[in-house]
């Protein structure tokens, strides 16, 4: 082959290479040094469920995907010699982004001690905010893969923006391999600003020359951080303390009775203790139906998969009946899969009034909720996604069946349902 055939390659490897390899070299120095820098404040997070990452900012919370959490009451997590609980108090599914905030601690031998939401303040240097990137740009997810306890860090590229999820949802698409336990795992550029979480892997098959994983951006968490401030936490803390309890001791839960319980197009599944509902139709009903009872603690998972809305027949709603007397009296609490929220209906003598939540989150199909009301007397609470949401003190009813309703769902599945109550409050 004559010489000069032979320059043009010579040449590419001489003038493209170093560049290449120079700019590799000084991003793996960007990305060590953003790792020693942070290491201390990604987490592990660990539940009934699984494990996670995560991260705490410089406000004291700390940031998780959503899936991380999902229906267990509380997150854990070792944080400086201490064993904290964390709580969600705000859930954003579609995006995949949980807030959490400390409950109390223990340490060594010591017993629980609880402490204020804002006792990690000030211990984080990592700030939300909203860096640009380009595609093609280097990034580096910090997580726990596997829900090993030795914190890693994973190299990727970050390829485009893309939607997902009722196709209004902006997620970053890259190559990171995002390993099970790294969910939640803050994702840093080269200029060591957090352009957002990991949240997913792809796994069914797209027409990339790429596997692809997903980002949910720091700019939908730092929208969602601009409303949690101290008050409200403070509103959270003041539902909380005015949501009723009741004891249950074992001896005084009065069982309940098949004779007592009505349905329409569900059934009742029994498995490994656990009872789970599941719809045979698009709409239909599961009623404690005993007018008399003044206090109940009713506790399940919900998942939702609704109808498209040009095969719909009517609205897309599930209801649960706190307070039902009867058709002209009754308190609700209605998720609205149309509008993706929820409401309570106060319905006296025929005339409906539409309550809004004191703590309002969006509501979206196919992802499992939490949710958990307390009505004692003219009392009620409501948890939903394990966080506080709304209570009321002065009921127009003080007894009344319970039950749950549903319209226009594809699927609907009823998990760990539990209804307790108490014989004598």
């Amino acid at each position: 082959m004559p010489i000069r055939n032979l320059l043009a390659p010579v040449l590419f490897l001489l003038f493209i290479f170093p560049p290449m390899l120079a700019a590799q070299t000084k991003n793996e120095s960007i990305f060590k040094q953003t790792f020693n820098k942070y290491k201390d404040v990604v987490v592990r997070l660990s539940n009934a469920q699984g494990m996670g990452s995560g991260f705490l900012t410089k406000e004291g919370f700390v940031i998780t995907a959503d899936h991380v959490v999902g229906t267990s009451v509380n997150v854990q997590m070792d944080y400086n010699g201490q064993h904290i609980y964390l709580r969600p108090c705000y859930r954003d599914h579609a995006n995949d982004i949980a807030i959490l905030y400390p409950l109390g601690y223990t340490s060594g031998k010591s017993e629980y001690i609880e402490v204020s939401y804002d006792y990690l303040m000030g211990k984080s240097k990592i700030s939300v905010t909203v860096p640009k990137i380009v595609p093609g740009e280097q990034i580096m997810v910090m997580g726990y893969p596997y829900g090993i306890i030795e914190l890693k860090r994973i190299l990727g590229t970050y390829k485009d923006e893309v939607y997902r999820y009722m196709e209004n949802v902006p997620l970053y698409a890259c190559d990171l391999p995002v390993i099970k336990g790294c969910s939640g795992g803050p994702v840093f550029n080269t200029k060591e600003e957090l352009i957002g979480i990991a949240v997913k892997f792809e796994i069914k098959p797209t027409d990339t020359e790429y596997l692809i994983s997903y980002v949910s951006p720091a700019k939908n968490i730092e929208q969602i951080l601009k409303n949690i401030d101290k008050k409200y936490m403070d509103l959270i803390d003041k539902i909380d303390k005015n949501i009723p309890g009741f004891s249950l001791a074992k001896n005084n839960i009065l069982k309940l009775k098949p004779k007592y319980i009505s349905g329409k197009n569900i059934k009742t599944i029994e498995e490994s203790g656990s009872e789970y509902l599941v719809n045979k139709s698009k709409s239909g009903f599961y009623v404690y139906n005993d007018n008399s009872i003044n206090a109940v603690n009713m506790f399940f998972d919900l998942y939702m998969d609704t109808v498209e809305k040009n095969k719909r027949d009517g609205p897309c709603v599930f209801e649960i009946y706190l307070k039902w007397v009867d058709e002209k009296n009754f308190i609700s609490m209605k998720l609205d899969m149309d509008d993706n929220r929820y409401y309570f209906v106060y319905m006296v003598n025929g005339k409906e009034e539409k309550k809004e939540p004191i703590i309002q989150m969006p509501v979206v199909s196919e992802t499992m909720y939490n949710i958990e009301f307390y009505t004692v007397d003219e009392n009620l609470g409501v948890y939903f996604d394990n966080i506080p949401v709304f209570f009321d003190s002065s009921l127009p009813f003080e007894s009344g069946s319970c039950g749950m309703f549903f319209s226009e769902m594809k699927t609907m599945i009823i998990q760990d349902l539990l209804i307790r109550i108490p014989k004598k409050y």
